[in-house]
């Protein structure tokens, strides 16, 4: 996280930012619930699937037309190599929301693999 807020603060940009640090989806329907609407969206959650999804569909919820969304920890695995469980994964999630919202997104190209970034292209 603090890499993540002296990027920020390095932008100039930091009025424009808000950084929300709790169970996520509280603040992200908050955001819906306001009609609030975001540029960019950055996931980073508890790595379990389950989490990982729902903060995914609904943070693109808020994600304005032309909006980037970034997923982390895309390859990462709470498990030992060889002992996967693919809910302790954000990957399985990540590929799910991105099958079924496919029409709506398109996945950014040339980004290392632990981060997974697309742009909304339909509400």
């Amino acid at each position: 996280m603090e890499r993540f807020t002296n990027n920020i603060r390095e932008s100039g940009q930091q009025a424009k930012v808000i950084v929300h640090q709790n169970l996520s989806w509280r603040p992200l329907v908050e955001l819906i619930r306001t009609g609030i609407r975001a540029d960019f969206v950055y996931v980073d959650d508890s790595h379990q699937a389950p989490d990982v999804l729902e903060d995914a569909v609904l943070s693109f919820r808020i994600l304005k037309v032309g909006g980037v969304m970034i997923c982390d920890d895309y390859l990462w695995s709470w498990e030992q190599p060889g002992r996967d469980d693919i809910l302790n994964s954000p990957k399985l999630a990540i590929d799910a929301f991105t099958n079924i919202y496919r029409r709506k997104m398109a996945i950014l190209a040339h980004l290392r693999l632990y981060q997974l970034a697309l742009r909304k292209l339909a509400d």
